[in-house]
């Protein structure tokens, strides 16, 4: 590997349950909001090519925003999206992670990724 950074992009669907409470207007629910992110991410990796590889990143975006049933914050449409990470490569074929998704109040959340490497195995060098 001649580089320590990496780039790809991420689609996921997300959901957030939103708790409001508000005793004047004798309101507590719980909403369901889901949103569909496309992002573009970049990763520094500090040990490249090792088997245990520690990455940091962030990505960028757009996530596609919508409310599920019982609706008291109402918002849908589309809002930009950043998604600060970190992990461990394991093997240069597995990752694991941890993420939040910065997004609209009522969006955001966090949470554990695992994931496959494409293209991560030992790379061989053609001889003459």
């Amino acid at each position: 590997p001649s580089s320590p950074w990496d780039c790809g992009v991420l689609l996921n669907v997300t959901t957030s349950v939103y708790k409001l409470k508000d005793p004047y207007r004798d309101l507590n629910i719980e909403q369901s909001n889901r949103s569909a992110n496309f992002i573009i991410v970049g990763d520094y990796n500090f040990k490249q090519g090792s088997n245990f590889n520690p990455y940091i990143g962030c990505g960028v975006g757009y996530s596609l925003c919508d409310v599920v049933y019982e609706v008291a914050y109402e918002y849908s449409g589309t809002k930009f999206v950043l998604r600060p990470r970190a992990g461990i490569e394991l093997c240069r074929h597995f990752r694991v992670g941890a993420f939040a998704d910065i997004n609209r109040k009522g969006y955001m959340n966090m949470g554990i990724s695992f994931g496959a490497v494409i293209g991560g195995g030992k790379h061989r060098h053609k001889t003459r």
